[in-house]
């Protein structure tokens, strides 16, 4: 039986939806002019740039479902769905319980889905799949990946279901998780998902499913990534420095209570020359890890690892904790796991003076 979410979803009528009605070019022109211009004045009468993000969605959700309603297909109601989404994440539970924020969730994906198949835009909407449960994200990377033309979207519909499956118990789900990554890797090597190929990432899931967590006295593993600048940073590249990656999420307290220890810890190797301490970022996006650095004035560069606790990269060293640091030693060579506090400054210290010697 599905659940009430996925039931949810097939009753807007995702399946058997017919496409679009094709209108002359005239007609369709003028009502994108038109949705526009009364998507610029809601937003403009009812000052969502200057609302503080908790009471957006009380005060936007009802003006916009007269515009979703009769301009469903134009990308005035696409960037009114998004802006929905931004605020459905920020509205206090008081304002929408889980099963009314799931709900509405829901409707404005299938939204973008059915009427917007193939719009880029898709992208920065599955950023918000977690507001579902997991019967209704499979259910909409499943139509997304038979729906859209696009195959950025098929590509990323594929690599999150094999996330999904990931996340499932028992020895099936692990292994339809890595035959998706292995067509991932034959078929769209180099689409970008969140700015890197997707051959990429699906070869890193490989990798660390044939070798296994990497324990003190391993070669450190590949280890490359964007950080919130979209810069590419690469540990191989770092080879002779002392490397302390600190893998870690804005979502979860006890990262956020390490974010002194690192920072401080990251200016020491800085000021004694030779190491540095490297983040794996497993929040939504790089937005989100651009806002968190300059919030808490982090020092320190972090990679976006796909975003989620399964990334490529927390899968390669085998991160099931959060947070966590591993230190890697100049030679390239994992040294210790699970060191915190003045533990983990002394033996990054140490192996900063073997370094520099």
């Amino acid at each position: 039986m599905p659940g009430p979410m996925l039931a949810w979803i097939l009753g807007l009528g995702l399946a058997a939806a017919p496409p679009p009605p094709q209108e002359p070019a005239v007609l369709r022109t003028d009502r994108e002019e038109e949705a526009r211009a009364a998507f610029a004045s809601l937003r403009e009468l009812l000052g969502a740039e200057r609302l503080p993000a908790e009471r957006r969605w009380a005060v936007l959700a009802t003006p916009f479902e007269a515009l979703l309603r009769e301009h469903p297909a134009t990308e005035a109601a696409r960037d009114a769905r998004l802006l929905l989404l931004d605020a459905l994440e920020a509205a206090p539970a008081t304002v929408l319980p889980r099963d009314r924020r799931r709900q509405e969730a829901a409707e404005l994906l299938a939204g973008l889905l059915r009427w917007r198949p193939a719009d880029p835009a898709l992208e920065a909407a599955l950023e918000h799949l977690h507001l579902l449960d997991r019967p209704a994200r499979e259910t909409f990377l499943e139509f997304l990946f038979e729906r859209s033309p696009a195959e950025e979207m098929q590509a990323a519909a594929v690599f999150l279901l094999a996330r999904e499956d990931l996340r499932r118990p028992g020895f099936e789900a692990r292994e339809r998780a890595l035959r998706r990554f292995a067509w991932l890797r034959a078929r769209w090597p180099g689409v970008l998902w969140q700015g890197r190929p997707c051959g990429e990432l699906a070869a890193a899931y490989l990798e660390a499913a044939r070798r296994g967590r990497p324990h003190p006295g391993d070669p450190a593993p590949p280890t490359r990534g964007l950080d919130s600048g979209g810069r590419l940073v690469d540990l191989a590249e770092l080879r002779g420095e002392v490397v302390v990656l600190f893998f870690w999420g804005d979502w979860g307290s006890l990262s956020r209570v390490r974010y002194p220890e690192m920072a401080e810890l990251h200016r020491l190797l800085q000021e004694r020359g030779g190491g540095r301490v490297l983040g794996v970022n497993s929040d939504r996006s790089r937005e989100i890890l651009r806002r968190v650095e300059e919030r808490e004035d982090l020092p320190f560069a972090s990679l976006l690892d796909a975003g989620g606790t399964q990334g490529p990269l927390a899968e390669t060293w085998g991160v099931r904790g959060w947070p966590a640091a591993i230190l890697v030693g100049p030679d390239g060579v994992v040294r210790e796991r699970g060191l915190w506090g003045e533990e983990l400054r002394e033996a990054a210290l140490a192996l900063l003076g073997k370094g520099s010697r």
